[in-house]
């Protein structure tokens, strides 16, 4: 039994990043992610449920957009995220810092499917209609960011990449007896032209600091736009997973 747990163990902590010290600027930062990384060393994969609200304080706002959607990772290239409009809940209305209420607009809906680790699907549900991109010949920037399915949301419950991990620096913004705030900030290699498109520089982490469950993330564009994902019902490691159902969707091959 003892051999066993041992085993357990050094197979858990092998599939840990070893971050560098440097990717951490606090102690409060590299206490809980490690902590988040030891706990959830054995998910691969994550399927759930999430909220969206997306801020924009720019030219042509203040606006604000919201959406509900599922999503599914099973691997970068296998995997599912779905998006639709929803209307802003019944809450007090968000206000920008000189007091204007942020006017809501629809948010465009989203459908993408890796189905197979060689195509990346584009869905338009409306039209019933499928856009399959063969994914593995577009290897040149700025379409590898399409790749996989890390470009919408690399931080996810249980961290099933943890490989992309080693792509940020933390710092702990904030921290409470029931809940810690966390900066991701991108670490461009030295020889990229720059971000890939899709990504965020920056995000928010959101973390229930007892269970070290990570509830949201919101990402930052610039400095006037954030988009906010909500993760709900989350599964780790389920049996099986079924993408929305296509089959009977007009397809497009896009080469």
């Amino acid at each position: 039994m003892r051999l066993g747990l041992v085993v357990a163990v050094l197979v858990c902590l092998s599939v840990v990043p070893a971050s560098a010290e440097e990717q951490y600027e606090d102690d409060e930062s590299r206490e809980f992610l490690i902590k988040w990384l030891e706990e959830t060393c054995d998910v691969t994969s994550v399927r759930g449920e999430m909220r969206i609200r997306q801020y924009d304080s720019g030219p042509f706002g203040p606006t604000e957009s919201h959406a509900k959607g599922e999503f599914a990772y099973v691997q970068p290239r296998l995997g599912y995220v779905r998006w639709v409009n929803e209307p802003r809940p019944n809450r007090r209305p968000r206000l920008t810092k000189t007091g204007d209420e942020y006017k809501v607009v629809p948010f465009s809906d989203c459908h993408l499917q890796w189905p197979n680790g060689m195509d990346l699907s584009l869905v338009d549900d409306d039209e019933q209609t499928v856009y399959r991109c063969h994914v593995t010949k577009w290897t040149s920037w700025p379409f590898e960011w399409l790749c996989t399915a890390d470009w919408w949301m690399p931080f996810l419950p249980g961290q099933p990449n943890k490989e992309s991990f080693r792509d940020y620096s933390y710092k702990c913004l904030k921290k409470t007896d029931d809940h810690i705030w966390i900066r991701a900030t991108r670490q461009r290699p030295s020889n990229a032209k720059s971000t890939p498109l899709g990504h965020f520089e920056c995000y928010t982490l959101y973390f229930d600091y007892k269970t070290t469950k990570l509830l949201a993330a919101c990402g930052r564009v610039i400095d006037d736009v954030e988009i906010q994902y909500e993760f709900l019902n989350v599964v780790f490691d389920p049996s099986s997973w079924q993408p929305p159902n296509i089959g009977k969707y007009r397809v497009i091959d896009v080469e």
